[in-house]
């Protein structure tokens, strides 16, 4: 079983938004619910073998908490401009090339998110289907899992739709 989690990017810092979405910061609300988020999965004992993220300033501010938090050893994130430019397929390309990663965490936008639920879902959109009602606040952390032992073989496995967490619905402890 492969594991693909998608993170969208923290909130950014709308007071000091010049026009520019590139170069936008995250706010110090966004860095809270990110932190939030990660401390969930390290008291769940999830971690990640690979991280790639936009290299857009909120992606790469939100990679450099998930590095901190989960107090990464090894050098696991890479940028990738395909997941700022909205171009998924060319990622399930390069994704599809990897070998020795199991759990691979993706670090990018809301429009990248729900491309790859398309992707992966077609059915996504219809009123019975548990992903149809998604959606992806700032922050929040998505799963799927692939019924293959290769990344080479996503296209033509079983695919399951894992979970979604919110950070505003994990409850203090």
């Amino acid at each position: 079983m492969l594991n693909l989690y998608f993170m969208r990017h923290a909130q950014t810092d709308f007071n000091n938004y010049d026009g520019d979405d590139f170069n936008r910061n995250i706010s110090r609300e966004g860095i809270a619910k990110t932190k939030k988020i990660l401390n969930f999965l390290v008291t769940k004992q999830v971690y990640f073998d690979k991280i790639f993220y936009s290299p857009a300033v909120r992606t790469k501010e939100t990679y450099d908490i998930v590095y901190k938090v989960m107090r990464l050893n090894i050098s696991v994130g890479e940028p990738d401009i395909t997941l700022y430019d909205i171009d998924f397929k060319k990622f399930l390309y390069k994704l599809t090339k990897l070998e020795n990663y199991k759990d691979i965490l993706l670090v990018t936008h809301e429009p990248n998110i729900y491309s790859i639920i398309d992707f992966f879902f077609p059915d996504s959109h219809e009123d019975n289907n548990k992903t149809s009602k998604l959606q992806f606040p700032t922050s929040s952390l998505t799963k799927i899992t692939f019924d293959t032992t290769y990344w080479t073989d996503i296209l033509n496995c079983k695919v399951f739709y894992t979970f979604s967490i919110n950070p505003d619905d994990i409850k203090e402890t």
